[in-house]
């Protein structure tokens, strides 16, 4: 089954999946206009930054599994509506 992406869904889950793999490293350096790195163990800050983009993620895949059903629903419909129009034309 292929997944058809518009150019702005795309876009979007680049960015998403690019911030997921940046800000880990990013978010552990000192800079000095803030420092992350007394934040605590490097797994906890890891964990608490990637958690809300992993929960994002997710909800991209919801909505793109749920844009894929209502597409097959659609086609299901016109096929029994075809099915019907066919049934009619036997009948009589």
């Amino acid at each position: 089954m292929k997944i058809d992406l518009t150019k702005k869904e795309k876009i979007v889950l680049v960015v998403i999946g690019i911030s997921i793999m940046t800000l880990p490293f990013i978010f552990t350096r000192s800079f000095n206009l803030v420092d992350f790195t007394n934040t605590g163990s490097i797994g906890d800050t890891i964990g608490g930054i990637t958690a809300p983009f992993m929960s994002f993620f997710g909800s991209i895949l919801v909505y793109l599994a749920l844009k894929s059903q209502i597409e097959a629903n659609k086609a299901i419909e016109k096929q029994f509506e075809k099915q019907k129009k066919d049934e009619m034309t036997l009948c009589f």
